[in-house]
């Protein structure tokens, strides 16, 4: 207000130096749409509704930048004093209002890692049981149904070899079909043991 009062300008911008950008923190008067973030002061300068600006500067650090619009009026070297006596007593005010910015963007961005965070770990979580699921009946499978069928190709065997007289050659390829059995069923575990890991 006072700088647009002070300068007899149509409007007045503080802007603050935020995340390497510009965006407006304070507008005189209030009326209107609010202005868009600027890249840098090179672009704020270039838009038709700004006529003047003064960098408030910490040492060589940009912390912010005071803006008016003259559409009807020329800028004065009495309105450049002005706005550099105005930049020069809000530096420190402007730096702690800068930083604050700073801190509620870090803040804001900060929430919304941890939302995404969370969603992350939820969508890990269903991942997980899906899984769990699975290998469960994977399990049951293979120890079920592989399992039963290798004991009644064994038992098979046993017969072969118990029964009067022996019967060694259907035995034997009882056996070797146990043992293919058998493989089949070690490599199913590997399998598994995989998706487990």
């Amino acid at each position: 207000q006072v700088l647009a009062e002070g300068t007899g300008a149509e409007r007045a911008i503080v802007w603050l130096a935020v995340s390497d950008q510009l965006v407006p923190a304070a507008v005189h008067p209030a009326d209107g749409p609010e202005p868009e973030p600027a890249a840098n002061l090179a672009v704020l300068l270039d838009r038709p509704d700004t006529d003047a600006v003064v960098p408030v500067l910490e040492g060589t650090h940009l912390r912010a930048v005071l803006a008016v619009s003259k559409p009807d009026a020329p800028i004065t070297p009495a309105d450049h004093q002005l706005m550099r006596d105005l930049a020069g007593g809000a530096g420190m005010l402007l730096r702690g209002v800068a930083l604050n910015t700073e801190l509620r963007e870090r803040v804001r961005r900060a929430d919304e890692l941890a939302a995404e965070l969370d969603r992350s770990r939820e969508r890990l979580a269903s991942a997980r049981d899906v899984e769990r699921r699975r290998l469960v009946a994977e399990l049951s499978h293979a120890t079920t149904d592989r399992l039963a069928t290798l004991r009644l190709v064994l038992d098979g065997a046993r017969q072969d070899l118990l029964a009067k007289p022996p019967e060694p050659v259907r035995a034997a390829r009882a056996l070797v079909r146990a043992r293919t059995a058998l493989d089949e069923l070690l490599e199913r575990f590997r399998v598994i043991a995989r998706g487990v890991y």
